[in-house]
């Protein structure tokens, strides 16, 4: 709501003015006749419930428009107090084209399924690449990399940020391997949790839910990790390999 409109809303009507201005021109007379020391107008209103001090003071009109004004004050303070708290929450821009999708969440971890997979829970896993001086680690399948626990992972304002870690996610493009870094700020806002019926949620990212595949590596030892929108000259992971997945966002 822009402000001419704020102001616009709670002008006072000329009708209200001008009986607010005969009032408190009666209210002056009726002061300057009154008795000060008892603080009684002849009529038997106590003067301590009006600012007579202010009708002594300024001329009726002047009296009239910052009464109007302290009014109109009060009711715009009133309409903001009235906006409620989660209509003011941010979302992140992962969420676009998502009806319901969540740009905040807290506590839960990553599975992929489709294709031949049943499910298979995702963990982090030191790629071998730096960006500056911070390792990079990437989402892989348990299955497929040396044992270790399976993270928990937290949506902030669209951030996707691994559970007790100082490890953030950084930006995805097509062919990429989604990865994760210290000392990168507060993150990328581009995932969102999105609704897939019941009380199931999948991974977005950039306003996408479907171009998530499971790539077996290309040399060395054989891993698996998540891509998105393979690339088919990858020198990293075989796009032959790929298969399109869906990641399953499970609260713990």
């Amino acid at each position: 709501m822009g402000q001419g409109t704020l102001m616009a809303r709670f002008t006072l009507s000329p009708r209200f003015e001008t009986t607010a201005l005969l009032r408190c021109t009666a209210l002056q007379i009726l002061y300057k006749y009154g008795d000060k020391s008892t603080k009684e107008f002849p009529t038997g209103i106590h003067i301590s419930l009006l600012p007579y001090y202010l009708l002594e003071l300024l001329p009726c009109n002047m009296f009239t428009k910052l009464f109007s004004l302290t009014l109109a004050l009060l009711a715009a303070t009133s309409q903001v107090a009235a906006i409620p708290a989660e209509s003011l929450q941010k979302r992140g821009p992962g969420c676009d084209g998502f009806p319901g999708g969540l740009s905040d969440l807290s506590s839960f971890r990553l599975s992929a399924s489709g294709g031949t997979n049943k499910g298979e829970d995702l963990v982090l896993f030191d790629s071998g690449n730096k960006v500056g001086d911070a390792d990079i680690f990437v989402l892989a399948s348990r299955f497929t990399v040396p044992p270790t626990n399976v993270p928990t992972f937290s949506l902030n304002t669209g951030a996707l940020l691994p559970d007790n870690s100082d490890l953030v996610d950084l930006a995805v493009a097509a062919g990429d391997l989604p990865g994760f870094a210290a000392n990168h700020g507060e993150g990328n806002h581009i995932y969102c949790a999105v609704p897939n019926g019941g009380s199931n949620f999948v991974l977005g990212v950039n306003s996408d839910k479907s171009n998530f595949f499971i790539c077996n590596t290309k040399t060395g030892p054989f891993h698996r990790f998540i891509v998105y929108k393979p690339d088919s000259n990858s020198l990293v992971y075989d796009s032959h390999t790929c298969q399109n997945i869906q990641i399953n966002v499970i609260k713990v």
